[in-house]
């Protein structure tokens, strides 16, 4: 017996909903649907153990550590720990663990270019990983993250060294002569103030959003993006103006109406060297805003690796 067509047509469309839904996996996923949502690269590119793979390197595990696992995916080989420490005990006695064994710990460096300008909350919450060196057995990285209430470490090392990457000493020198040279490289940016965007509690379904870039032309650099928030625009605009504030930026102008908001301030961080630096915000309607920050600098020079120029 032939369902009627438009019986058909309501059966199929509700087929093709409910296979468009968000729900998550509840208790334990079984091994083989694991396997088919990350082996997209053939079998040789993805294993899961339950111990410590054997060609990770070897390291006194610390007694606060429960090996949760290891997972062999493309080019890097990851084990998994669960712990009760806190992050700073818990990242201190890992690495301790590896230095025990001649591990060197890479120097800390901050990159500026996630320091000023427009920073999304992901920006805010991100961490970078610690990372060792050993001249035999290459680099490893060491992350904290909490899901939920538990709390884990991971570590990772590359399952192929390369020997072209030379001694941990002469990475370590690479790598500070290149991050000592940043800020001369940042030029103009390294003088955007720092513009945390808001995290909207009452938006839950739909976050607080940030996109968009930087962009430089002579003495002059604008960063913009675009933000959802459901708070009014000039609650917007004074959470950006009190940042902008409170990083030594005196307040010069400033007007707010109804759909836009503009705030103009002046600083000069430098000899021979001021900045003007306009807060834009548009209400582009649905909860949505476009910021823009233009900055101008008198007393600044393109030459000499965008320094300032002094007299």
């Amino acid at each position: 017996m032939h369902k009627p067509p438009a019986l058909s047509c309501l059966l199929l469309l509700t087929f093709s909903l409910s296979s468009f839904a968000d729900t998550e996996f509840q208790g334990p996923i079984p091994l083989e649907t694991v396997e088919a949502l990350f082996n997209t690269y053939g079998e040789d590119k993805f294993q899961l153990y339950s111990d410590i793979a054997e060609s990770f390197p070897e390291f006194p595990v610390p007694p606060e550590f429960e090996v949760v696992g290891s997972v062999s995916q493309m080019s890097t080989l990851r084990v998994i720990f669960q712990t009760d420490l806190d992050e700073e005990e818990a990242l201190q006695s890992i690495r301790s663990a590896f230095e025990s064994l001649d591990w060197i710990p890479f120097p800390t460096f901050n990159m500026p270019s996630r320091q000023v300008g427009f920073i999304s909350p992901q920006d805010i919450s991100y961490r970078r990983p610690e990372v060792l060196c050993h001249d035999e057995q290459g680099n490893l990285t060491i992350r904290y993250f909490m899901h939920g209430t538990r709390k884990y470490v991971s570590t990772g090392v590359p399952k192929i060294i390369s020997g072209q990457q030379g001694s941990c000493e002469q990475q370590i020198a690479r790598q500070q002569a290149s991050m000592g040279a940043m800020p001369q490289r940042a030029g103009l940016r390294q003088y955007l103030p720092r513009m945390e965007i808001p995290e909207s509690q009452s938006l839950q379904r739909r976050p607080v959003l940030m996109t968009g870039g930087t962009s430089m032309s002579g003495n002059s650099i604008e960063t913009d993006g675009l933000m959802t928030s459901d708070q009014g625009i000039d609650v917007v605009y004074n959470f950006f103006a009190e940042q902008i504030q409170s990083q030594e930026w005196e307040l010069d102008s400033e007007s707010i109406g109804s759909r836009s908001a503009t705030g103009t301030w002046i600083k000069s961080p430098e000899p021979n060297l001021s900045l003007v630096g306009t807060l834009s915000i548009i209400d582009l309607g649905d909860d949505e805003f476009e910021l823009r920050f233009r900055m101008a600098a008198e007393g600044f020079s393109e030459n000499s690796l965008f320094s300032p120029r002094r007299q």
